[in-house]
């Protein structure tokens, strides 16, 4: 992460902890971690075909009425909640699902937030977390998609209801922020060569 992004979050993790106390922060924090998982959980149960009861939707009720719009348009689904890794690059993370987004062959990330995120740069990292992914998927020998995929898709979910924002990186968008993480990718390499302890 470049020091003004730490920085950043160290003020708002200063600000939070300000507010809350550190044992209320760290209970905020694990309580958006959960809710993220519960989301997550509901979606891919969704696009699996299961039937969810409003016991499962009701903890993350917000969120779920946020991305309620989207998921009839996903479609085709090849890969939810699956672990890649890059085999030349040495980086791993989790997919959230791979398909057809209203007919375009797509990576999906879920995301949520408190606050709407209305363009692709007020997702900080999150385009390059995303194309990350999208690189790793590509070369992972795991998976035999039916073509590779070249566009990936940011949905931002809200504790309000408020319809998720959707952010499609083309594949022009995609290639650009590939660059920008291998930049990255390679920063953390040489730092890591310069103090390995």
């Amino acid at each position: 992460m470049p020091l003004p992004n730490r920085i950043a979050l160290e003020k708002w993790k200063a600000k939070m902890i300000k507010e809350l106390g550190e044992e209320g922060f760290n209970k905020y924090r694990q309580e958006l971690l959960d809710r993220g998982k519960l989301l997550h959980g509901c979606i891919q149960s969704e696009l699996s075909g299961m039937t969810l009861s409003s016991d499962q939707t009701q903890a993350v009720s917000g969120f779920w009425t946020s991305v309620r719009h989207v998921i009839p348009n996903v479609s085709e689904v090849q890969v939810l909640e699956s672990r890649i890794i890059h085999p030349y690059l040495y980086y791993q993370g989790a997919v959230d699902c791979v398909g057809s987004y209203k007919g375009m062959p797509i990576l999906i990330e879920w995301k949520t937030s408190g606050k709407p995120k209305l363009s692709v740069k007020s997702m900080f990292d999150d385009p390059l977390q995303v194309v990350a992914y999208l690189g790793a998927l590509n070369f992972d020998g795991n998976y035999r998609l039916r073509q590779p995929i070249e566009s990936a898709m940011l949905v931002v979910a809200y504790d309000t209801g408020l319809p998720a924002h959707i952010h499609i990186l083309s594949k022009g968008d995609c290639e650009h922020y590939w660059r920008m993480w291998c930049t990255r990718l390679s920063q953390f390499w040489t730092q890591l060569a310069a103090n390995p302890s």
